[in-house]
């Protein structure tokens, strides 16, 4: 009897692995605005690993809209569910983890805090522009040097093209705030640190809208 009641439990084990994750899931429409809010130009291959230890392989993306992840199978095109089981998502050599049912990128945590992103995607018109025939033509470079919260910009139809914009924050265990100047830095760490970070963030100029300067402040702020 115990021999038995010991090789139903490994069977159900082996079962629980061998269930792909994508199984949870649900079918997701096919635009042309919604393809081009994606962060990758294409479905790259990826790996999503549970909170079981199971690891999940399939073609995969980042939806800025709604910052989801997309992944396809036998050419349809589906969103990620069940975000509450899975632990980290990996998809071209970069880290995603899922924090309260949305997908955020880690670019930073080495430390208490961390440094996480999220994206999204807005519509802006086209730019007129005149070349030196003096024929006027539309131009998708409507990322300037004084926007630099922009990840990229692609065309979409009509005089229009879809923006996508980065957004960080800061990650205190399940905890997420705006990281957005220093007053969110010193809201994050201990009162103790404040005089500490101000004078290292005066000192060293730092730019919210750059994704060094937020770790050089964040490395500091954690080592306080």
């Amino acid at each position: 009897m115990q021999k038995n009641n010991l090789l139903k439990t490994a069977i159900i084990i082996v079962l629980l692995f061998c269930i792909p994750l994508f199984n949870f899931a649900q079918t997701a429409s096919d635009t042309s605005i919604r393809r081009q809010s994606m962060i990758f130009e294409q479905f790259v291959e990826g790996k999503v690993l549970l909170k079981s230890g199971a690891i999940s392989e399939a073609p995969l993306n980042y939806l800025s809209t709604d910052q989801s992840i997309l992944f396809t199978k036998e050419g349809v095109m589906y969103t990620l569910t069940e975000l509450n089981s899975i632990d980290t998502i990996y998809i071209s050599g970069r880290r995603f983890v899922p924090i309260n049912n949305l997908v955020y990128e880690v670019v930073y945590d080495s430390g208490k805090v961390a440094l996480v992103v999220t994206y999204n995607s807005r519509l802006k018109p086209l730019i007129a522009t005149v070349d030196h025939t003096g024929s006027s033509k539309q131009s998708i470079n409507v990322v300037s040097n004084t926007v630099s919260d922009v990840y990229l910009t692609r065309l979409y139809k009509g005089n229009y093209a879809v923006e996508i914009v980065k957004h960080y924050w800061l990650k205190n265990y399940t905890k997420v705030s705006r990281a957005n100047r220093l007053k969110d830095f010193l809201n994050t760490f201990k009162e103790s640190s404040h005089p500490a970070i101000i004078n290292f963030e005066k000192t060293n100029h730092i730019n919210y809208s750059v994704e060094s300067d937020m770790i050089k402040l964040l490395k500091f702020c954690n080592s306080n």
